[in-house]
């Protein structure tokens, strides 16, 4: 009993980094912080991505905007990376 318990705990550990694999991540390569606007599912929501660091695991399927520009539709294991203030 106690071997298919470890084997079942085992299977379902492995099965959680799945979800975040195939996640979108934003890197700001900026001095400064940057406001970004993240939508999923009708949903807007802003975050901050602080200067020099990367947000993981953002979303799986998203659009991510900064400001009035044209946002960038993101997906999978895609990185968006902020340079001079614009997504690229």
């Amino acid at each position: 009993m106690n071997k298919a318990l470890f084997v079942m705990a085992a299977a379902a550990i492995s099965i959680l980094p799945l979800s975040a694999t195939f996640a979108v991540d934003i890197t700001n390569e900026d001095e400064v912080n940057h406001t970004v606007l993240i939508g999923n599912d009708g949903v807007i929501d802003e975050v901050e991505v602080v200067a020099g660091e990367t947000m993981m695991d953002v979303c799986v399927a998203c659009t991510v905007q900064i400001g009035d520009d044209e946002p960038i539709h993101a997906q999978g294991e895609q990185v968006v990376v902020i340079i001079g203030g614009k997504l690229n």
